[in-house]
């Protein structure tokens, strides 16, 4: 087994995630303000998952070069499929999931939904020995 402290700060959200619904977060409605500018809805999420987020990208797990490894369906990734990952395809799975975000509004919300998060920081603990 692997074991690395740059994991141990973002593996203490297993918890978090185990709990974790569409509670989670809210949305945010689109809104025209009194000089007709728009503002157009968006997520707003709870501040435990923004910290999680923030320190996802501090730990150092997340890889600059990912594109060119992602599974097909990424989006669709099971827990089965998931539990057979290796810790490179892991991280990439989870540094699609942290970074797509900005182009695709809602992605965080889905994998929080799906449980996606949960079983990529399982199978993470899993491989790091926490």
């Amino acid at each position: 087994m692997i074991v690395n402290c740059k994991y141990k700060n973002i593996l203490k959200y297993i918890s978090y995630f185990e709990s974790a619904s569409q509670q989670s977060y809210t949305w945010e409605s689109t809104q025209k303000d009194a000089d007709d500018v728009i503002s157009i809805g968006y997520r707003v999420y709870e501040e435990t998952f923004t910290k999680f987020i923030s320190e996802v990208y501090d730990s150092g797990v997340l890889l600059s070069e990912y594109t060119g490894h992602l599974p097909e369906h990424i989006s669709e990734l099971e827990k089965e499929k998931i539990s057979q990952l290796d810790l490179v395809k892991l991280r990439v799975v989870l540094t699609f999931f942290v970074r797509v975000e900005r182009f695709q509004d809602g992605v965080w919300a889905q994998a929080i939904t799906n449980q996606s998060f949960l079983h990529i920081f399982k199978r993470l603990s899993e491989l790091t020995d926490r």
